[in-house]
């Protein structure tokens, strides 16, 4: 691959430490947080509610004060309801950080893709920037050699060398711009990555054909199916609030000089009697809620599996466009007059840079067509879910290394 010309040597960066810096995100430390702090503090519901202290005078005698103490409790079915809800909550937050990393893997994935994009795009130009300087050269010479060269071509060739540096600086800034994006990745101010290992398109093609479903984890139908879970403990929470049959239980303190002390005290309790459809404007809602959840999954997942379908199709069609055009180059008449023209003692340069820049540019046309594959294939990557299965594989190195 090309170095680009403004770069001080440095060690370069594997893409796994790229894909791995993911799991260092704002957004994933940020969730990260949040399931720490649910997990670590206290959301059980009490066994004692509320305490109640009541005092009241009796004929307006305070000798004859009573006294009430009332503890209203939550009966171990709302407990139990309470925590399983909690612990749905941090299983959601879970998924919202399994979320996170997907879209910081995503953006990793992408990033390098464009650094790749722009190194070969880089190292085509400069091909054809020694072409286009090449063909001045020999219209320099001729004129200069004073055979009867058109000034307008001379012109012309000139302009294109030109140009086609000017293409050249831009990417290097491009390059430059890209490193400073990967350095943020990793905390660094620049950072060049290592594509000595980047995945051939052999490779891809036997990947994406294995590609033929949904994974099981994939992040954001995981956070819909939490969702529904979610409101289901909130649907069992409402419920055993309506079952709280005891209400409270007090204690009181009559004060009665008048009696022993042991009748002094008496003990009530509060019950509540139960009524049909006492809270189900509540629970409907909470129903309402779970069935949005369920159909927005539902939907999802027929909505990814077509998207999944579509890009293997396009991935299909590429591949085959791609050998296609491979053949037809192959086979074409500039690559046949370039082999037999190349043979001749007399070879006019013109001629000859003319050919190789017809199949330069065919080259140029099987590059696009590279990329437009692998950016799919990426794509597949992320709409499939595989790129975040467990346990995280680099899917733009050979070798498919873990990380």
């Amino acid at each position: 691959m090309i170095v680009p010309f403004y770069g001080v040597s440095q060690e370069k960066i594997s893409s796994n430490s790229i894909l791995a810096s993911a799991r260092n995100s704002l957004a994933v430390q940020l969730d990260s947080q949040k399931v720490a702090f649910l997990e670590k503090e206290y959301f059980q519901l009490p066994v004692i509610d509320e305490l109640e202290f009541r005092t009241e005078t009796d004929r307006f005698d305070l000798s004859r004060q009573e006294y009430t103490l009332r503890a209203r409790f939550h009966e171990a079915k709302e407990r139990t309801a309470q925590n399983n809800l909690h612990q749905k909550k941090i299983n959601r937050m879970a998924g919202s950080t399994r979320i996170s990393i997907a879209d910081a893997l995503n953006d990793r994935y992408n990033t390098m893709v464009d650094y790749w994009e722009v190194l070969q795009e880089l190292e085509w130009q400069e091909q054809y920037q020694v072409l286009v300087e090449d063909r001045y050269s020999v219209l320099r010479k001729q004129a200069a050699a004073m055979i009867n060269v058109p000034i307008l071509s001379l012109v012309k060739a000139e302009e294109a060398v030109l140009e086609n540096q000017n293409r050249i600086d831009r990417l290097n800034q491009k390059v430059q711009q890209i490193e400073e994006e990967l350095g943020v990745f990793l905390g660094e101010t620049n950072t060049q990555l290592d594509t000595s290992n980047f995945i051939s398109l052999e490779r891809i093609a036997e990947i994406f054909q294995t590609i033929n479903s949904i994974e099981s984890n994939h992040p954001a139908l995981q956070d819909r199916q939490m969702r529904i879970e979610e409101d289901e403990a909130s649907y069992e929470l409402e419920e055993a609030e309506n079952e709280n049959t005891i209400e409270y239980i007090q204690l009181r303190y009559a004060n009665r000089k008048d009696l022993v002390p042991w009748q002094e005290f008496s003990v009530g309790i509060g019950i509540r009697l139960p009524f049909p459809n006492n809270n189900l404007a509540q629970l409907n809602d909470i129903r309402f809620e779970q069935l949005e959840n369920t159909h927005r999954k539902t939907i999802l997942e027929q909505t990814i599996q077509v998207q999944l379908l579509e890009h293997k199709k396009e991935l299909q069609l590429l591949f085959a466009e791609r050998k296609a055009l491979g053949e037809q180059i192959r086979s074409s008449q500039a690559f046949y007059a370039l082999e037999q023209y190349q043979k001749q003692a007399d070879q006019d340069p013109l001629i000859l840079l003319e050919l190789q820049e017809i199949l330069l540019k065919k080259e140029q046309q099987l590059l696009d067509l590279k990329i437009e594959i692998i950016e799919k294939y990426v794509d597949l990557l992320q709409i499939s879910g595989k790129m975040v299965a467990i346990p995280y594989t680099n899917y733009l190195e050979e070798t498919l290394p873990s990380f």
